[in-house]
């Protein structure tokens, strides 16, 4: 369970919260090459918020959006590219994301 300390107004509204509990990276997974979304499931993660970090980011590609669904464990991830004039973006590239929970 956290710990910590809490600091409160006159009219007791907290003012200031200090916690112990923090993130933890918990894994990884890495995207398919050539995907443009897809999803990963880790049961540890329901009830929590996400963080995460990307290993690189390639291309006209950049890193995908990672999000989290909390009530089942589900991170999805998609790459949003739009091209103009004909223009190709080529294939997306397999990236490995860094996640964990807080």
């Amino acid at each position: 369970m956290p710990a910590g300390m809490e600091f409160y107004y006159p009219d007791s509204r907290v003012k200031i919260a200090y916690t112990d509990y923090f993130a933890a990276v918990r894994s990884s997974f890495t995207t398919t090459a050539g995907a443009t979304s897809g999803t990963f499931t880790d049961t540890s993660l329901i009830g929590k918020a996400l963080v995460h970090f990307v290993s690189s980011t390639t291309g006209n590609y950049g890193g995908p959006t990672v999000t989290l669904d909390s009530n089942t464990g589900v991170i999805s991830w998609s790459f949003n590219v739009t091209t103009s004039g004909g223009a190709s973006a080529g294939a997306s590239p397999a990236t490995t994301i860094y996640y964990g929970g807080y």
